[in-house]
């Protein structure tokens, strides 16, 4: 898919936000070009099978592109894959996928961006907008035995742990859906958490009500108050964070599914001198979404802190945003307009 107009804008990142603002850009008689180290919706892409957004259908839309999916109810994983090569055959974007960007160079007057993978070359443009996101790589456990084959940081379809023993490591949504899942594919579930209880503040409650439920009957064996302290072969051992029991606790285990969250990976920003500040932020005008660097933008969970998870709706207003800071004029975003109504940061189900 290959546009011969000039580049006004380069977008690293073909996820949801990146290819929204590819077709506001576009709107906005910009021309555009996405860069894409992997594929097209890539974190979405590497969800276990079946996994569905914990969002409504409307909120996940992109680009005025109305979203139906089967039953009207969130998403899965490959009835959203399919919605984005939709959206970029039907609106013709210039998207190059497989092409990691390894370099940036910034001039006084355009910026160049310097791609490998199985499409090498050079790119220029007037600037280039970071849309990559915080889920580049899953968070990893620190602790003897991490490494070994069978701890899997990013789960598997469910059906490969069924008749398994399975500890999910994590206290967050994705955890309490993969131990779910993990227990109806077949799978002996324990999960480990930090804290006494699960958070009911973080969590969305039908999650949190399914497992607590499950651990309450049996189902699943609960291990509030610990943390891993060490992964054997066939089991892994728990430290106690509470009380004045010093002694481990042993738990048999023939896989183990770290779900402790995700980082970004920064280095092309770190690399072009884009300054961040303590909770690892992008220095950025929050009115045009650029960096400390001219002509190098951020928009979407990228400019997150690291202890937080924004949501598709929060990349649609950093769009907003910078395309009105480059055309003045305001783009419409989101799905069609009869279904759209008026999200704000303040909503409460993450996308």
């Amino acid at each position: 898919m290959i546009d011969d107009a000039p580049i006004d804008m380069l977008i690293v990142g073909a996820g949801p936000v990146g290819i929204e603002l590819a077709c506001a850009a576009r709107d906005a008689d910009l021309g555009v070009r996405v860069l894409e180290a992997g594929v097209l919706g890539d974190s979405i892409f590497h969800w276990p099978a079946g996994t569905r957004f914990l969002s409504s259908p409307e909120r996940v839309a992109i680009a005025g592109v109305p979203v139906q999916s089967m039953l009207q109810e969130p998403m899965a994983r490959e009835e959203y894959l399919a919605y984005l090569r939709s959206v970029v055959e039907m609106r013709r974007l210039d998207l190059w996928c497989h092409t990691p960007v390894n370099r940036i160079d910034c001039a006084h007057d355009h910026v160049t961006a310097v791609t490998g993978g199985r499409h090498p070359g050079r790119h220029d443009a007037g600037r280039i907008v970071f849309a990559t996101g915080r889920l580049a790589q899953p968070s990893r456990l620190d602790v003897p035995g991490a490494s070994e084959p069978h701890v899997h940081h990013r789960m598997r379809d469910p059906h490969f742990y069924f008749g398994q023993r399975v500890v999910v490591v994590g206290d967050g949504n994705g955890a309490l859906a993969a131990a779910g899942r993990l227990w109806r594919a077949g799978a002996d579930v324990s999960i480990v958490y930090r804290g006494e209880t699960l958070d009911e503040a973080w969590n969305r409650a039908e999650l949190l009500a399914d497992i607590n439920m499950l651990i309450d009957k049996g189902n699943i064996e609960g291990h509030g108050a610990h943390e891993v302290a060490a992964i054997f072969p066939h089991e892994i051992t728990l430290r106690p964070l509470t009380g004045n029991d010093a002694n481990p606790r042993r738990v048999e285990a023939d896989f183990v599914v770290v779900e402790i969250g995700f980082n970004p990976d920064n280095s092309l920003l770190e690399s072009c001198g884009v300054d961040f500040d303590d909770e690892g932020v992008p220095d950025h005008d929050p009115q045009s979404m650029c960096t400390n660097v001219p002509r190098v933008h951020v928009v979407g969970t990228v400019v997150a802190p690291s202890n937080e998870m924004t949501a598709i709706v929060h990349g649609r207003e950093h769009i907003v945003r910078l395309i009105r800071s480059i055309t003045g004029d305001t783009p419409v975003v989101g799905g069609a307009a009869r279904r759209r109504y008026a999200f704000t940061c303040g909503d409460d189900a993450p996308a």
